[in-house]
């Protein structure tokens, strides 16, 4: 058993025994006692200091070699946080694993279900990755885990774009770490990622645009056309368009509001123009319930479904080169591809890079700071001029 003294200062010493190991064996040593500083203050009561001397030998005793029980990384943390709880002192780092606290803050998004889908996927092949490191404490991951990462799905025919979401992703997990005060840094942001070769899609011409709002009308596929002319007037990825409430929606203002998907953790709420061909249809729908799209908001992928609407509308549809691997053939004009087009017609158009930012890349930190009033009714003005009454 360990004991305590004030040793005469102003707080509790522990007397403990401690393995010290020869440096050029280190599986031979012997036991020596030692005073370690309890952080106690002498004033406190000495059963205080006397947990805390506990907790100090329960972590020596599974430093010898010859111990069976031998502590790893997690229980080491475990008994650091029962001296300061011993101590009454808050712990400065919190007892959670990466497969843990990844699962927490995936569970937490208010996101689309194929986004979230493809959450749960970047984390549960970070964890495979780490295999028995998965339930380690997440302060102990550091910059090479995410660099030695990025280059095995690199390795294993992953794009670049691909292996860049997947640090992205796990800089935002280790980023809500950080400001949560479990982690002292986040080492995913030392890495440095390529973005070239990715494959650019291409934007849809006004005549395909024109061939596939013709053709949703013509099959009354009502949803689809709201979720398309979010994507090509408003420039919404296609998870932030089928997750669209009416309460979003200001018809007479005629404006949207919401916070991009990508940004959630932010809670940025972005201000948007309807261009004429948005506002009028969306006032002729007729509110069924909460959401805009609620039969795509119960498609786990509808992606595929875009696709077949742009073949059906009679649009020839381009692939990107094949890629081994993982990999696969990007088809060029799909839902995203709408972005692309909104922008390159606001370009075509004279519009400022600053308002065409906006719509085309809401997270820029050069214009997103601010959405001001004007900024808006300017942007509304261009989008008259692309898309007329």
């Amino acid at each position: 058993m360990p004991s305590v003294n004030t040793k005469g200062t102003d707080v509790w010493y522990a007397s403990l025994r401690t393995w010290r190991a020869d440096p050029d064996n280190p599986a031979v040593g012997e036991w020596r006692r030692t005073w370690r500083k309890t952080g106690v203050p002498a004033s406190a009561p000495k059963e205080q200091a006397e947990k805390v001397a506990e907790a100090f030998q329960a972590a020596a005793d599974k430093c010898a070699p010859t111990n069976p029980f031998r502590a790893d990384i997690r229980e080491f943390a475990q008994a650091l946080e029962s001296i300061w709880r011993a101590a009454g002192i808050a712990p400065p780092t919190v007892s959670i694993s990466w497969r843990e606290f990844s699962a927490n803050f995936v569970a937490a998004l208010d996101v689309a279900v194929r986004t979230r889908s493809g959450y749960v996927s970047q984390m549960n092949a970070f964890s495979a990755w780490l295999g028995r490191r998965a339930d380690g404490m997440l302060w102990s991951l550091n910059h090479e885990d995410f660099e030695k990462y990025n280059q095995h799905l690199l390795k294993s025919g992953r794009s670049q774009s691909t292996a860049r979401n997947h640090l992205v992703f796990l800089r935002d997990v280790l980023e809500d770490a950080f400001q949560r005060g479990i982690v002292a840094r986040n080492p995913a942001r030392l890495v440095k990622v390529t973005t070239t070769g990715g494959v650019q899609r291409l934007p849809f011409t006004v005549e395909e645009t024109d061939a596939i709002a013709a053709y949703l009308d013509r099959t009354a596929q009502d949803e689809w056309k709201t979720a398309f002319l979010l994507g090509l007037c408003c420039g919404l990825r296609l998870s932030d368009a089928i997750g669209r409430r009416w309460a979003d929606f200001d018809l007479q203002a005629g404006v949207l509001r919401l916070i991009p998907g990508k940004k959630a953790r932010a809670g940025r709420v972005v201000t948007l123009p309807l261009a004429a061909p948005l506002l009028a249809h969306v006032r002729a729908q007729t509110p069924s319930g909460e959401w805009i799209t609620p039969g795509l908001r119960k498609e786990a992928n509808p992606s595929p479904r875009f696709s077949a609407i742009v073949e059906s509308a009679g649009i020839a549809q381009e692939k990107g080169p094949e890629r081994k691997g993982a990999g696969r053939s990007m088809r060029l004009k799909t839902f995203h591809a709408l972005r692309h087009s909104l922008n390159t017609r606001l370009a075509a158009a004279g519009t400022e890079k600053s308002l065409r930012m906006l719509v085309s890349d809401h997270d820029d930190p050069r214009v997103s700071d601010r959405y001001t009033h004007g900024a808006v009714e300017r942007l509304a003005v261009e989008l008259a001029k692309v898309f007329p009454e």
